[in-house]
């Protein structure tokens, strides 16, 4: 009966030895986020908070169809002599490793560990990409030869745009004008660098109505706002400063705009003339 509880016992010790002996501190990698326009270059420091290490390697994983590995350059942490680069700056995931094991004790030296510098490739797309840093915890470890825990982690390249915004204006614009009874008006909206999939929304007196490059209101017979918004899927791209058109009410304005009327004349004005036409 003893024997058959001795080896469980044995076995389980067994299996303990062949686990992995960590340290009790444990350090960490950071890096801030960095943004650019495709073509140009960004740098990456990868900081590490030094619990006491002797050696670790780092992988550097990233996306090669947007991003470019130009170099990696020695932080402080450990001595130039103590690091090794890989050869082949076009790995992915390119290799560093970093191996102290002559010192006397632990390097606690905390602070940049390597210096990235990337190229976002020219004909990257708008939007972000990660640049994932991650130790290899089998090559990180004390000056006692136990194994430190040290997190990984990531940077967000922010890939820029280098289509300027679009705006959008109302042609012949004027903050306020003044047209007859029954005067229909159509306004015309110019947009300039365009995006895909954006369209141009009419707001009158603040309510949307039709989409398209110009809008009319027919025989107008009070005063009443536009303002047209460049939009894309439901978000306001631009938009114009918003116009107020003033429309003459009273008695014999009513009369004028009856006789044009009956007489086929009500005016009709359009903003890329420079005054009413008739019909």
């Amino acid at each position: 009966m003893i024997r058959k509880r001795i080896i469980p016992l044995v076995l389980l010790l067994a299996v303990l030895l062949t686990l992995p002996v960590y340290g009790e501190s444990a350090g960490a990698l950071s890096a801030e986020s960095v943004s650019e326009y495709p073509g140009e270059q960004v740098r990456i420091d990868v900081n590490l908070q030094n619990p006491g290490i002797i050696a670790t390697r780092l992988y550097i994983y990233y996306d090669g169809s947007v991003l470019r590995l130009d170099k990696a350059e020695n932080g402080v942490v450990f001595p130039q002599n103590h690091a090794t680069f890989g050869n082949d700056i076009t790995r992915n995931p390119y290799t560093v490793l970093w191996d102290e094991s002559t010192r006397p004790d632990n390097n606690t030296t905390s602070g940049t560990l390597v210096s990235l510098t990337f190229t976002i490739l020219p004909d990257a797309k708008p939007g972000k990409t990660t640049v994932q840093v991650k130790v290899s915890p089998n090559d990180t470890f004390d000056y006692y030869t136990k194994l430190v825990p040290v997190a990984d982690t990531d940077c967000t390249v922010n890939i820029l745009s280098n289509v300027p915004d679009p705006t959008v204006a109302l042609k012949e614009f004027t903050a306020s004008r003044t047209i007859d009874y029954r005067t229909t008006i159509t306004f015309t909206a110019i947009v300039e660098n365009p995006v895909e999939g954006g369209e141009v929304y009419w707001f009158v007196n603040g309510q949307q109505k039709n989409a398209g490059p110009t809008y009319t209101e027919k025989e107008a017979r009070e005063t009443f706002t536009v303002q047209a918004k460049y939009m894309q899927n439901g978000v306001v791209l631009a938009q114009t400063e918003t116009e107020t058109v003033n429309v003459t009410g009273g008695f014999f304005a009513k009369v004028v705009a009856f006789f044009r009327w009956l007489f086929g004349k009500l005016p009709v004005l359009e903003q890329a003339f420079s005054g009413a036409e008739y019909r």
